[in-house]
């Protein structure tokens, strides 16, 4: 196992799920978080239209404006899904299924627009 694993995602994973705990509980909480197993070993989750939204983002919206439409376009043709139609990013950590296995991922992503399975694969 590499260092930069142990030193730093390791307890950067930690101290994310701590600070989502106190919310699991919740009954409003988003449906992609619902789908996280109880038993899941670290979790994280964010929500992506309310940071591009903050005030903080403020400068990168305006770069992306005085690019134009056609750059945006060109953003939601290159990439799948459209990066705009991102809400939340969800990911957990599962422990392996065999002893001395490795650690399952699973990563959630939820969209503003329906996307059709043809073009993803």
């Amino acid at each position: 196992m590499s260092s930069l694993f142990k030193n730093l995602i390791i307890p950067t994973l930690f101290f994310l799920t701590l600070s989502i705990l106190p919310r699991i509980g919740n009954a409003q909480q988003p449906e992609d978080l619902k789908l996280v197993p109880g038993n899941a070993l670290a979790v994280v989750h964010m929500d992506i239209a309310k940071l591009w939204n903050a005030e903080s983002m403020k400068d990168m919206q305006d770069l992306l404006k005085k690019a134009g439409p056609e750059a945006f376009k060109e953003l939601e043709k290159r990439f799948v899904p459209d990066p705009f139609t991102v809400k939340t990013a969800t990911g957990f950590v599962m422990f392996p299924t065999m002893p001395g296995g490795p650690p399952e991922f699973v990563f959630l992503i939820s969209l503003s627009k329906p996307i059709s399975e043809k073009a993803l694969f």
